[in-house]
């Protein structure tokens, strides 16, 4: 009854993982698609999109900052601009399981067209 428990938790915990790996990507390319960037302010840019995806990623209960890795693309030309945010986070389990690994990793790719 205890493994069934554990094992339901860990679920639990991975599929949160996971909804807020989703969450955070949408974020991060939810504000990358109305706030356009040309080559000067696109170091701003960057770094306010990255910022977004961190403040959406930051309720994940033992969230670790420094595992959470966050790549930005802008592709295409006008008027046919994307923006591209890729969320990767290693999901680790409470209990070693044996025939499971204990880390995995979850990652989700949004694409978005900008808007302005």
């Amino acid at each position: 009854m205890v493994a069934v428990l554990a094992g339901t938790a860990d679920y639990g915990r991975f599929a949160a993982t996971s909804i807020a790996v989703c969450n955070a990507s949408r974020a991060g390319a939810g504000y990358g698609c109305i706030h356009p960037w040309d080559n000067y302010t696109s170091a701003a840019f960057m770094t306010a999109c990255r910022s977004k995806v961190e403040e959406e990623f930051s309720a994940v209960p033992g969230f670790d900052p420094a595992q959470l890795q966050i790549q930005i693309f802008a592709e295409g030309t006008w008027p046919n601009n994307r923006v591209r945010v890729a969320v990767n986070y290693p999901f680790e389990t409470v209990i070693n399981w044996g025939f499971l690994p204990s880390s995995v990793p979850v990652s989700r790719t949004t694409v978005l067209p900008m808007v302005r």
